[in-house]
């Protein structure tokens, strides 16, 4: 009887170790911890059954940085993020980020750039149905690197949500602390239209929309190229481009910023050879 409970036992304890392990795993995060409030709320890895404690009760942290310093995005349109964590005498990282829309949807589409082999698109676990990016193999490894590829159509004000786990690598919950942060993004909201001219070889608008002016720039030398945008008083609102450009024809896709009002604008080209004004129309959606 004796030999039996110790069988008893044995069997119990390697349970337990395997329930924690599968819940502890540094290879790659279980979905839907990203702590996501929107729609369907997600916990995140800070839980009894995982790290057990209470997120953002440590002293480091977790952040979220976008390409666009706007925090605007174009539908279809591809950014450059990243997510770190810090916290001193920690000595093991991981993260999981996803992204909703306003009813808690998923969007947007997560790409692991090539050459890049410690981030994985974790799933098992998923809260409706939504996409996940996460570490893999967690390591001293502190900031990830990885692309967002926005959706085709505007699906309006859009937020990120991402956890950081910084732990002590000890093989157990204990000592871990867990960080939560969000980020949000809009639109880029702004159409308008070119007023028919006669254009010049040397700069022509190709088209406005999405709070940006397409332009071609031909130039018969390299030089520096100007391209200012006033409002109709003559006042400068900003320098669309400032640098010297080589020979040849180029495209520029430039930014006009959400800022601006509704209303006619004029966009003025100083090149090599010529100076040009162009009126636009500019319009919030």
């Amino acid at each position: 009887m004796k030999k039996l409970s110790a069988i008893i036992v044995t069997v119990v304890l390697l349970t337990t170790l395997f329930v924690k392990e599968s819940f502890t795993d540094s290879n790659q995060p279980p979905a839907g911890r990203t702590g996501a409030n929107i729609g369907s709320t997600e916990t995140t890895c800070g839980t009894s059954s995982c790290h057990n404690n209470t997120p953002n009760s440590g002293t480091g942290n977790v952040s979220i940085t976008f390409s666009d310093t706007d925090l605007v995005y174009v539908p279809g349109q591809t950014y450059d993020m990243t997510v770190a964590t810090a916290e001193s005498g920690k000595t093991k990282f991981g993260f999981e980020i996803t992204v909703v829309d306003a009813n808690g949807d998923s969007v947007g589409t997560w790409i692991i750039p090539n050459g890049t082999n410690n981030v994985s698109k974790p799933s098992n676990g998923a809260v409706n149905h939504r996409k996940y990016l996460g570490h893999k193999n967690a390591s001293s490894t502190s900031t990830w690197s990885f692309q967002w590829k926005a959706p085709v159509t505007d699906r309006g004000h859009l937020t990120f949500f991402a956890s950081g786990n910084c732990a002590n690598g000890n093989g157990s919950e204990s000592g871990d602390h867990i960080y939560t942060t969000s980020l949000s993004v809009d639109p880029s909201v702004g159409t308008g239209v070119v007023t028919p001219v006669a254009e010049a070889a040397d700069f022509k608008i190709q088209s406005l929309g999405y709070g940006a002016l397409n332009v071609s720039i031909h130039q018969p030398q390299n030089g520096q190229v100007l391209i200012q945008l006033f409002d109709m008083n003559g006042r400068l609102i900003s320098n669309l481009l400032d640098e010297n450009i080589p020979a040849g024809e180029i495209n520029r896709t430039l930014k006009l910023g959400n800022h601006l009002s509704s209303g006619m604008y004029l966009v003025r080209f100083d090149g090599n050879t010529t100076q040009q004004t162009r009126k636009i129309f500019y319009s919030h959606e």
